[in-house]
């Protein structure tokens, strides 16, 4: 009985561990070019946790002031690996990438969600709803919806 007391806490430990999301720490929203109000922020951080505590999925945003040289392909990418985006065992990481200066933007879809969110549905994403309000500075409402 007294091995039961023991094992029982690391089986569930491990249960509850399987299948969750790798970083915790990550925030959610990264404007390091200062384009969102600190309100803005918040409610995008909120709206985006309360989407990883619904369907488990993890989303984060980036927005930096330019990819100096580098494609937005490859700097999202990379920084989504990075990052650990998603549930280890369903990589399901989602990372919107935007870049001010070069006026380019990206969703980086991790494999496990790329029959859900296609190339063609990310890219519907950006022009309807990301460029035509960055196009006006509304970043925030860009990023909203």
């Amino acid at each position: 009985m007294k091995l039961a007391a023991y094992i029982l806490p690391i089986f569930l430990f491990f249960v509850l561990a399987c299948g969750s999301v790798e970083n915790k720490s990550l925030r959610y929203v990264n404007d390091t070019a200062d384009v969102l109000t600190s309100e803005q922020e918040q409610v995008l951080t909120t709206e985006l946790k309360e989407l990883q505590d619904s369907i488990g999925s993890q989303l984060a945003i980036l927005i930096i002031d330019s990819l100096n040289g580098e494609s937005i392909e490859t700097y999202s990418l990379r920084t989504a690996q990075e990052w650990k985006l998603g549930r280890k065992n369903y990589n399901d990481g989602v990372l919107i990438t935007v870049s001010i200066f070069d006026r380019k933007m990206r969703i980086e879809v991790g494999t496990g969600l790329e029959d859900i969110i296609r190339n063609e549905t990310a890219a519907q994403i950006i022009q309807d709803d990301m460029v035509s309000n960055f196009r006006q500075e509304n970043y925030f409402e860009g990023l909203l919806r």
